[in-house]
């Protein structure tokens, strides 16, 4: 057991006194619950938490014992819904739940004895009890263990005392507390606006905003619709909840459209922010999902859809012909349907982490069936209602590996996915009634888009923004971090930090962004870079003019080999001009591909290159040692040409650091394609032809250490994240036979391979 020092016993004399701590929960602005906290002489303690969180009761009691400052004993009384008690019971290192007042699964030890809860602040304030360090600790309300990390903060001062600060991380996401030797003051997770403040305290929870006074600030009341009926052309209705600026009856605001499959209401979360400050938020269950009729076929249905939408927004009487869009992942994507299709009220849309058109990410990349995630997304989403049970497991190789891949959803949900087999059915962009990439270009309106390094949608921002730049636009600006799907949330990827600028104030660039474009305010919004970028290595922010940079050196490495390029010992290197050297080659057999128990939780990710898995399968190029730091970002191309003995075959490319000691590290996504495949078609591979492939490792910006090694790898083996090429080309809806494969690369005078990168002068 790691030891952990004594809870400070201030918090012990202050409720002596007699006096219990009340504290105010808040999401976004808006108040949801009271906690009182109350001890009594003997150590005993009772927290207890009422509220309402988007129209859902919060009923939540912990009664406890402490000794000697420590939490040794709490159980933690819950009513998830009228028929069912959920209890986590913990006493001295060990805790268990119970369902119903029967236990539900085997007992769990926490050896910090560190105890977190999502609504009782002097529970969460043990955490201060600890060192800074790496803990795994009991998330009371669940009962379940999580790793957390503990790092002092700089002190805050507040009603004439010196505050200490606390920054955290909790299973990753960025969270800070503040306190006065022992007292919990304040608890707050920036990405999920949510705070913990103890009353009389209000000083510690000022609006972040207020620091920018030209911004639209809170001074509105907040009102409710529940429920509203918006009717689509086809008279199918969505349903939609409405959260406004208390005002007289002919008052117009300008309105912010989010379009979600996860629950209108839980999106609701942000409607406060915006109502307060003077904008109509709107959030609304796509077709087929939640409350809103009609049938559920992703990425469909949301084109017209969203033009129909908006345009019932704009004839309303509390609309002044102003509407926005935010929202991320398909709430980004549903942006952009609703862009191509211009209605004139649409002023100004905010995709963040969003992916491309359907065929070049999920749920086709290119060709290839992006097989884990597309099984991840289809159980949070199978049900009329998300289940986001199972949103931090990502799937092992375990029935992924089931031929056809029709079977898949199967063998993994036991039962078929109806979605799931069309999606199959549609490899080609023009399958798609979404948005083709050459209309993305013809969007005229202003963009604000978010992404980062290890987004799994990351290549729709790549695309986008490309999309739009070959037209001309200037009108789209990025901000872009080492950060995951979730972005903005979390310091760490992996086992990599990034340090605390990594999670940044985003609310009052997209509030800029809005007061622009759909208050008409001057608030300096063009004076902004277009390109806000991290780049790691010196885990530093800069600023570019475009992306890539305008001031960036393009740069272009050859590959070469003077023999073998396979694994750890290839003899394949970069250099600055195209070599005669031989082809390298690809042993890929699709029924020797991994098929074993994996770590498949989120939190056990890790960028370190391991080729114990399939050394004949990687092709290593190494660049030269650098002799001075090089900074590297995008947008990187790979050329090449590549042939295989078989009539289906695949290539990636991933961009990687190798140290002096000889590790590498991977500092980007890579990107996949199936060789031969165009945006018409995937035609059956001559055997022996050489076909031309451009792969595109996604945005990045690294600095490479002096003495280090830029490293590009290529691989045909990417399952489980793709489907496996099986070897004859065959429908994957009903291929089963596979048969093994050669595939060659090609890197000599007559047909050179190269990358290009960009420089960025430092």
């Amino acid at each position: 057991m790691r030891r952990v020092a004594l809870l400070p016993l201030l918090l012990l004399a202050a409720l002596a006194q007699g006096a219990p701590i009340k504290s105010r929960l808040s999401l976004g602005g808006t108040s949801i619950a009271d906690n009182t906290f109350d001890v009594a002489a003997d150590g005993g303690f009772t927290s207890t938490t009422v509220g309402k969180i988007n129209g859902t009761d919060i009923s939540s009691t912990i009664k406890g014992a402490m000794k000697d400052g420590r939490i040794v004993e709490a159980t933690i009384n819950a009513k998830p819904n009228p028929t069912t008690t959920v209890e986590v019971r913990y006493k001295e290192g060990s805790s268990q739940i119970f369902v119903n007042g029967a236990a539900a699964g085997k007992s769990v030890n926490v050896d910090s004895g560190l105890l977190f809860s999502n609504f009782h602040p002097q529970v969460t304030a043990n955490l201060l009890s600890a060192k800074p360090g790496s803990y795994q600790i009991l998330i009371l309300d669940s009962g379940v263990l999580v790793p957390c990390e503990l790092a002092a903060g700089k002190p805050v001062t507040a009603k004439g005392k010196t505050l200490q600060t606390i920054s955290g991380s909790l299973a990753g996401l960025s969270f800070k507390m503040v306190h006065d030797q022992g007292l919990l003051l304040l608890l707050e997770v920036p990405s999920q606006k949510f705070r913990q403040l103890v009353e009389g305290w209000d000083e510690l929870g000022q609006d972040p905003m207020a620091k920018f006074p030209e911004l639209s600030q809170t001074k509105f009341e907040v009102v409710t619709m529940s429920k509203v009926a918006i009717p689509m052309r086809d008279k199918v209705k969505l349903v939609a909840e409405i959260a406004r600026p208390k005002a007289p009856a002919d008052a117009k605001f300008p309105v912010i459209l989010s379009r979600t499959p996860y629950g209108r209401v839980p999106n609701m979360a942000e409607a406060s922010f915006w109502a307060s400050r003077g904008y109509i938020f709107i959030s609304q269950d796509v077709r087929g999902r939640g409350d809103s009729d009609g049938d559920w076929d992703p990425l469909m249905n949301e084109r017209k859809d969203g033009y129909d939408t908006i345009d019932w927004i704009s004839k309303q009487p509390w609309c002044d012909g102003n509407v926005g869009m935010i929202g991320g992942s398909y709430l980004g994507f549903v942006q952009w349907c609703a862009a191509v299709e211009k209605h004139p009220a649409l002023k100004a849309i905010i995709p963040q982490v969003s992916p491309p058109n359907p065929a070049y990410n999920i749920p086709w990349n290119k060709g290839l069936f992006l097989l884990a995630g597309n099984v991840w997304w289809s159980k949070i989403v199978t049900g009329k209602n998300a289940d986001f049970s199972s949103m931090g497991q990502v799937p092992g190789a375990k029935n992924l590996d089931v031929l056809p891949l029709n079977k898949v959803d199967d063998a993994v949900f036991t039962k078929s996915v109806p979605f799931f087999d069309k999606w199959l059915g549609r490899p080609q962009p023009d399958q798609w009634t979404s948005f083709q990439m050459s209309e993305v270009a013809k969007v005229k309106i202003p963009v604000l888009a978010i992404s980062g390094f290890w987004d799994g949608d990351g290549i729709g921002t790549r695309l986008n923004w490309e999309a739009r730049q070959r037209e001309g636009h200037t009108n789209q600006w990025v901000v872009f971090g080492p950060w995951e799907h979730g972005f903005n949330a979390k310091t760490k990827f992996g086992d990599v930090d990034y340090g605390q600028d990594a999670v940044i104030d985003l609310d009052s660039v997209y509030l800029r962004f809005f007061d622009t474009y759909l208050k008409g305010k001057d608030v300096s919004w063009t004076k902004r870079p277009r390109v806000h970028l991290f780049v790691s290595g010196t885990n530093e922010w800069i600023d570019a003019d475009d992306m890539p940079g305008k001031s960036w050196k393009p740069t272009t490495w050859y590959l070469s080999s003077n023999g073998p390029t396979n694994g750890r010992r290839s003899m394949g290197r970069l250099v600055e001009k195209p070599t005669a050297s031989e082809p390298s080659q690809i042993f890929y057999n699709p029924a020797d591909t991994l098929i074993r128990d994996q770590d498949t939780s989120m939190s056990g990710a890790t960028t370190k290159l391991d080729f114990a898995r399939n050394e004949q399968g990687n092709l290593v190029f190494r660049g030269p040692i650098l002799a001075q730091p090089m900074t590297v970002s995008g947008s990187i191309e790979v050329k090449l040409q590549a042939s295989s003995t078989a009539t289906e075959a695949q290539l990636s490319a991933i961009i990687a650091e190798e140290n002096e000691k000889g590790e590498m590290r991977f500092v980007g996504l890579p990107d996949a394609m199936r060789i031969g495949w165009i945006a018409k078609g995937a035609p059956l591979l001559q055997p022996g032809k050489a076909y031309t492939v451009n792969l595109t490792p996604w945005w990045f910006a690294h600095t490479f250490a002096k003495g280090s090694r830029l490293v590009l790898l290529l691989s045909s083996d990417n399952f489980p994240s793709f489907n496996r090429s099986l070897g004859f080309g065959e429908s994957p809806l009903t291929a089963t036979k596979m048969r093994t494969a050669v595939n060659t690369v090609y890197h000599d005078l007559a047909r050179p391979a190269s990358i290009k990168f960009w420089v960025v002068p430092r």
